[in-house]
């Protein structure tokens, strides 16, 4: 999945002119399942590029996001 988000104003501006806007972002996701009967195994992949981004700022104090980042799991159904 790829996700592209264009530049946002800072959460404390109000008029649109005292802060720098946050730049634009993409950011691509990967995740593979694999399902037999009722279970479910999947492993998936955030932030495939490790795109360094933030998507608030209050004041010019930006909030970043995760780096690139994985994760497994199983899921049973009964």
């Amino acid at each position: 999945m790829g996700t592209f988000v264009g530049s946002m104003y800072d959460g404390n501006d109000q008029t649109n002119d005292q802060y720098r806007k946050l730049r634009s972002y993409s950011v691509v996701d990967m995740k593979l399942m694999y399902r037999y009967k009722n279970a479910e195994i999947f492993t998936g992949l955030n932030n495939v590029f490790n795109e360094i981004y933030s998507t608030a700022a209050y004041s010019e104090y930006a909030y970043p996001m995760p780096e690139r980042n994985g994760y497994i799991g199983m899921k049973l159904e009964f």
